[in-house]
């Protein structure tokens, strides 16, 4: 009992309220480690229209190709729905213009003989051996334009009033099954990229995502360019969609798609997403060679925990000719699944490994954690006053710590209340360190500096150390173990201390502080100036 009586009762009511947060904050960490050590499967998935044209110029068989790129270490490919162009580039279909068609005939009445919206110069004519592919690309133009800009004047001829090079190469006609099939008897998974088109209607949007193969045979579903499914339509309808069909949603990294928040706050609780990297095809092109591509996916995976690799093909350029571009780009693909294999990560070779999330395993904070957790860091604020201007703080503030812990936490989102309790204890307990240590020098005479320096570094170390502890503990929540949130509030980690340390430090000694700049300096001085 003489024990607790020489302890001030600030401190006794203090510890009690702040070592369940430490406690909370060490098992979760010890989760996150053990699911972080887990997380060793990565996704590298190729383009399907690059890989295509590079089997077609090269004269490789698409099939014998998809074998290769899986023996050296592809784990998917990604296939794009087709569009006029690519069915074109494949020689499935014959697309002309009206003016195209008028030239070629010998008989200058045969355009006026047709209904009157082929008259139009910029009508595309569609022509195909297979009626069952024109079938597929009149019904998706169904959804997307008006009945009066398409005629089927055969069943191997379509008439489409819309010839832009934009809508060639960028309006998604659905998929081509057989190109499924092949992937899967390579052995590579699935990766599905889904065009959008403005002021698409939520029936529509429901009819082009029925199209899509199922969930099950998908690895991830992506969305082509610069707009995720819906936007400039009926968006949230869409998102909505989505919460009856379990595809694993793909987020490019640095490539801020528009309508991925939309996608984020709709389905985050219950529709898995996979972060993905990308080289741009710019970059590729004009930047980057093997070393630096594949030194940038290994960092990539390292660094900031990818999942999938979105990885383009190289092809000639006007620096030096490649002999063999296929055997160029397996030696890419083969040296980048080996020196992630060198960092410890493994290629993903079967759908089980490609959708191995293990940081899901750590699950959610219950309301208690957070609310602990949150308060050990809040508290942080309250031991700062007591240990900087206020040294005879009333123990009372523990308590209203504890009230203020609450109230933020019943009227402030979720994601805001982990923001300000994160960043309350950034500041905190990095100012609490130094304070304590430079107050442990105010009369260093009558000790000397070996004796001073051990004490110093703890005392430096061990409330950042602590405070770093309840960070990570708080922010290990799903959404920020896979980096869909991250700490808010950076900057202000930074500046804070220093500005608040300074205010003390000028308070403390005063003028006299800079004194120091008048004689030589001891090693005291420096760890003061430090």
């Amino acid at each position: 009992m003489n024990f607790f009586r020489k302890i001030p009762a600030f401190w006794l009511i203090l510890l009690p309220l702040l070592i369940p947060g430490m406690l909370v904050s060490a098992w979760r960490c010890l989760f996150r480690n053990v699911a972080e050590r887990q997380n060793i499967y990565v996704e590298t998935v190729v383009d399907f229209e690059e890989i295509r044209q590079l089997a077609r110029e090269e004269g490789w068989s698409l099939r014998d190709l998809f074998t290769a790129l899986r023996a050296n270490g592809a784990s998917s490919v990604a296939v794009s729905e087709d569009t006029l162009a690519s069915l074109e580039s494949e020689g499935k279909i014959t697309v002309m213009s009206s003016e195209e068609i008028r030239k070629l005939s010998l008989d200058e009445s045969l355009e006026y003989e047709l209904p009157a919206g082929a008259r139009t110069v910029g009508a595309l004519w569609v022509h195909s051996d297979l009626a069952e592919l024109l079938d597929r690309i009149e019904q998706h133009l169904s959804w997307k334009i008006t009945s009066d800009r398409l005629m089927r004047i055969h069943r191997n001829l379509l008439i489409i009033n819309k010839s832009s090079q934009g809508f060639r190469e960028r309006v998604g006609l659905g998929f081509s099954s057989e190109y499924f099939q092949m992937a899967h008897d390579a052995g590579l998974g699935l990766v599905v990229r889904v065009f959008n088109y403005p002021g698409l209607s939520a029936d529509a949007a429901s009819r082009i995502i029925n199209s899509i193969p199922s969930p099950a045979s998908v690895s991830a579903l992506l969305f082509a360019e610069e707009e995720m499914l819906g936007v400039r339509g009926e968006l949230k309808a869409i998102v909505e969609q989505f919460r009856s069909r379990s595809y694993r949603i793909g987020w490019v990294e640095f490539n801020l798609q528009d309508g991925i928040e939309s996608y984020l706050k709709g389905l985050a609780t219950n529709r898995p997403f996979v972060r993905v990297h990308s080289i741009t095809r710019k970059e590729v092109d004009q930047v980057y060679n093997v070393r630096r591509s594949v030194a940038r996916w290994v960092r990539a995976v390292k660094d900031r925990s990818m999942k999938m690799l979105y990885i383009r093909c190289f092809f000639q350029d006007d620096k030096k000719f490649i002999e063999n571009l296929v055997k160029f780009n397996l030696d890419y693909i083969y040296q980048t699944a080996q020196e992630l294999e060198a960092a410890g990560y493994k290629v993903a070779a079967n759908d089980a490994q490609r959708l191995h999330e293990p940081r899901h395993l750590v699950g959610r904070m219950s309301p208690f954690e957070v609310i602990a957790v949150g308060l050990s860091l809040l508290l942080g604020m309250v031991i700062l006053l007591r240990v900087s201007f206020i040294d005879d703080l009333s123990e009372r503030w523990c308590f209203v710590a504890f009230a203020g812990t609450l109230v933020l936490y019943i009227l402030l989102p979720s994601h805001l209340f982990t923001a300000i309790a994160g960043l309350a204890g950034a500041v905190a307990y990095s100012c609490i360190g130094v304070i304590w240590a430079m107050r442990g020098l105010r009369d260093p005479e009558d000790r000397s500096f070996i004796r001073i320096v051990p004490g110093f570094v703890v005392k430096m170390v061990v409330p950042s150390i602590l405070g770093g502890l309840l960070i990570a503990g708080i922010y290990s929540e799903i959404e920020y173990l896979l980096r869909f949130e991250q700490f808010r509030g950076i900057k202000l980690a930074f500046m804070l201390p220093l500005l608040f340390t300074g205010i003390w430090a000028l308070r403390t000694y005063g003028s006299s502080i800079f004194t120091l700049l008048h004689r030589p300096v001891n090693p005291i001085g420096v760890f003061l100036l430090s």
